[in-house]
């Protein structure tokens, strides 16, 4: 699977939980579900696909296997995506929200 996946560069996951993160530390293309979570995350690096419409799901794979250029470019998008979430970045972006809660008067109240 290893070999197929740096011959194509793309990782489809249309349902389920978001393993786009595997794709992206690899450089692939991503072909997800288009739900509003990974459209948060993943924006204009990614192409989604209505989960429960396989013909659209083939359609997209075709193209990102024939079109080298295209499945590059969506790629690089993705590279660049995921350096935003690198560790170190999220842990400094964490410590710099607990700081700025830390500061606020009024405090934050928990709703469920």
């Amino acid at each position: 699977m290893g070999r197929r996946r740096s011959r194509w560069r793309l990782v489809a996951r249309p349902r389920g939980p978001d393993a786009a993160g595997c794709g992206a530390s690899q450089g692939c293309a991503l072909v997800l579900g288009d739900i509003p979570s990974l459209r948060e995350v993943w924006g204009d690096a990614a192409v989604f696909v209505p989960p429960d419409q396989p013909d659209v799901l083939a359609e997209v794979l075709q193209r990102l296997i024939t079109d080298v250029s295209w499945r590059e470019f969506m790629a690089q998008r993705v590279r660049a995506r995921a350096l935003r979430y690198t560790p170190e970045r999220m842990a400094r972006e964490y410590v710099a929200l607990y700081a700025q809660l830390r500061r606020m008067r009024t405090p934050v109240r928990l709703v469920s």
